[in-house]
């Protein structure tokens, strides 16, 4: 599943329109199409927004992760506890990652190491708080 997949799923899971969906997160409809489509990816600050708004994290917009199951049944029904989740050994998910990633424009890929950066950077505080 692909970064377009996720966001058409989690559109099409919560019952919003194209155009529902562009003007919350300040698109044009065709704009959604494309990035359904993985014709272009949302700019990193738009991929924050849908996926603070939809609860999920950004590595799983990117990536995917063992919530894709969970994430497509969350609106459509409650969670009776039968779903099982997808999982994926380590070289999958390098692999999905990698291909994911290859789909980003130069100037997309860079923002993107930026953004694991300052996750990255985060954490170690994290940590330190944690020890503390």
């Amino acid at each position: 599943m692909t970064l377009g997949d996720r966001i058409k799923n989690l559109r099409q899971a919560h019952n919003i329109s194209k155009k529902e969906f562009a003007e919350m997160f300040g698109a044009k409809p065709h704009t959604v199409t494309y990035w359904e489509k993985d014709t272009f990816a949302p700019r990193l600050d738009k991929l924050m927004k849908i996926a603070k708004h939809f609860d999920v994290s950004a590595e799983w917009m990117l990536y995917g992760s063992e919530q894709e199951e969970n994430i497509r049944e969350s609106a459509a029904s409650e969670d009776d506890g039968t779903a099982n989740p997808i999982t994926y050994s380590d070289t999958e998910k390098q692999d999905r990652m990698t291909a994911n990633v290859n789909k980003l424009s130069p100037s997309q890929q860079i923002r993107l190491l930026d953004y694991i950066n300052s996750l990255i950077g985060e954490h170690s505080a994290e940590q330190v708080r944690d020890i503390r």
